[in-house]
């Protein structure tokens, strides 16, 4: 399950489905007679870019979301709840060697050098350069990832309550390796030896 090979295979899986799945959803268009047609084609470029450029819009929302959720929420049981999704979304990434939403975004938009949300915010340097993977993730680890999961153990940890101290300091061992640990590098077979 954790062999490079298996999990190439598992993302090549989930994120063809998935857009697959998302696509057929969507293949329904409306014309000007008022009747349902099925174009059942791939090359509608617009209608994939809507639907592309919405999953990215809603995958900002979300990030977006959790991040302000993480930062300024106090400590609680919807905290935890917050804390499992990061959590589960670290090590998706890992796993699935980056996010899988935007490698269903870059799928969908049909476009090798999508970034995902962090298109967005790195965009002057699009219009110089196109930024390498390697200098995205960077970036994606060290001004996004790194803060919210440091806030988060420090929240956990400086609480007055015993159980959220030691759910932090657990957090704190969990996180802490990935910080000296490339996000592209291959975790899982370092994991299974």
């Amino acid at each position: 399950m954790f062999s490079l090979e298996n999990r190439k295979n598992n993302t090549k899986y989930v994120v063809n489905g998935t857009s697959e799945y998302i696509l057929s959803f969507f293949r329904t268009t409306y014309t000007d007679t008022n009747t349902y047609t099925d174009t059942n084609t791939n090359t509608d470029t617009d209608t994939r870019k809507k639907i592309g450029y919405g999953i990215f819009v809603l995958h900002l929302l979300f990030g977006t979301l959790l991040i302000i959720n993480l930062v300024f929420s106090e400590v609680n049981i919807y905290y935890l709840f917050y804390s499992a999704i990061l959590l589960s979304i670290l090590f998706l990434n890992y796993y699935f060697h980056g996010c899988f939403l935007v490698k269903i975004e870059k799928y969908i938009l049909q476009d090798p050098l999508w970034s995902g949300p962090s298109e967005f915010f790195l965009f002057p340097l699009h219009l110089f350069y196109t930024p390498k993977k390697d200098i995205i993730n960077k970036y994606v680890k060290y001004f996004w990832a790194i803060p919210v999961t440091t806030v988060m153990v420090c929240k956990y940890l400086f609480d007055d309550s015993l159980v959220y101290r030691f759910i932090g300091l657990l957090l704190f061992g969990l996180l802490a390796p990935l910080i000296f640990i490339p996000s592209q590098s291959n975790i899982m077979s370092c994991l299974m030896s």
